[in-house]
């Protein structure tokens, strides 16, 4: 998904340290205060200061900038990506920052430093809002502990960044309960500060999701041989689903009641009907039955089988008294 983001500045944040203990074993000691900030660990090893300040370097830092030098070399674009693991890693997001776009997205543990990926195995020891950083190539490394650790690529926040959100308290059956449920304090809801990149990616990835949800309800996709079509009946998906979306809006706007707002089906119903509007007609001289709009060509399963009438007679196989036409009434008649 590509959001605009105007007037924000990424930002990578990079550890103080540069050089980190793979095989340190995280702090496992609980927060005192759920409103707390962010544990934030910029890297991870024995000598490492939790509370320590990372250091701000913008996209196009000079290389040879020390960590408290800013040096911007051109105008940062205000459009941003948001995606999931799938298409997640360091490689994608550097080269994406170098054509002047960011980007953010969850990943995968062999998509992150090892010494990262690695701290999932330990998610049951590590407090609820722990954060650990890594930076790699330009692009911010992250580990965050939610019900369970979270990890992330970005190259358009900065570890300091936080924002108060009502979260919701997990179930006890849940992954690590008995350490997020503590922070609640026995409330089902409460205002807790968590990462902005996380509150970034759950509210824009969302808008991938319904869109998803939308094509998926009523698609135009077939099965096909032919590598173009699948991009095809994607355009004609999506092309379909903005005009619902864009009337739906529109008529939201206008102060129509919520009951006379089109629903998806009913826009889709119209849609087609509008467009079967262009096509010339084929036969003039079908049968009555055929052209009756109260009899619906349905699937009724038989004993046996047999050859479907109407799809027969489409093909011009030869109609021949005593087939069968099966509607929704139940009722009959024969093709002569």
């Amino acid at each position: 998904m590509v959001v605009n983001l105007v007037n924000r500045l990424p930002t990578v944040s990079t550890p103080n340290t540069p050089n980190a203990t793979p095989n340190a074993t995280p702090d496992a000691t609980p927060n005192t205060d759920p409103n707390i900030t962010p544990n934030i660990t910029p890297n991870i090893g024995p000598n490492i200061n939790p509370n320590t300040t990372p250091n701000i370097n913008p996209p196009n830092a000079t290389p040879n900038a020390t960590p408290n030098q800013i040096s911007i070399a051109q105008p940062v674009t205000s459009y941003s990506i948001y995606m999931d693991n799938y298409f997640t890693s360091v490689p994608l997001f550097k080269e994406l920052r170098q054509q002047g776009y960011g980007a953010c997205g969850t990943t995968r543990p062999n998509q992150v430093p090892a010494v990262l990926g690695e701290l999932r195995e330990h998610s049951n020891s590590i407090p609820w809002n722990t954060l650990h950083a890594i930076e790699k190539e330009n692009v911010l490394c992250l580990a965050w502990q939610d019900n369970n650790m979270v990890l992330a690529l970005t190259t358009i926040h900065s570890l300091d960044a936080v924002i108060e959100r009502t979260r919701k308290c997990p179930g006890e059956l849940s992954t690590n309960a008995n350490i997020v449920r503590k922070v609640f304090e026995g409330q089902p809801q409460k205002k807790l500060k968590i990462p902005l990149i996380i509150d970034d990616y759950n509210h824009n990835m969302n808008g991938v999701d319904l869109a998803n949800q939308y094509r998926a309800a009523y698609t135009s996709h077939r099965v096909t041989y032919r590598t173009w079509l699948p991009i095809l009946y994607w355009l004609i998906d999506s092309a379909a689903v903005n005009a619902y979306r864009l009337q739906y809006i529109y008529m939201k706007q206008q102060g129509i009641p919520a009951k006379d707002l089109p629903s998806h089906i009913s826009f889709h119903e119209k849609l087609y009907q509008q467009l079967f509007e262009f096509a010339p007609k084929i036969h003039d001289n079908l049968p009555i039955e055929r052209s009756n709009p109260d009899l619906n060509h349905q699937r009724i399963p038989l004993s046996k089988q047999r050859v479907c009438a109407w799809c027969q007679y489409k093909r011009k196989i030869g109609q021949q008294e005593g087939f069968i036409y099966y509607t929704n009434t139940n009722k009959y008649s024969k093709i002569h």
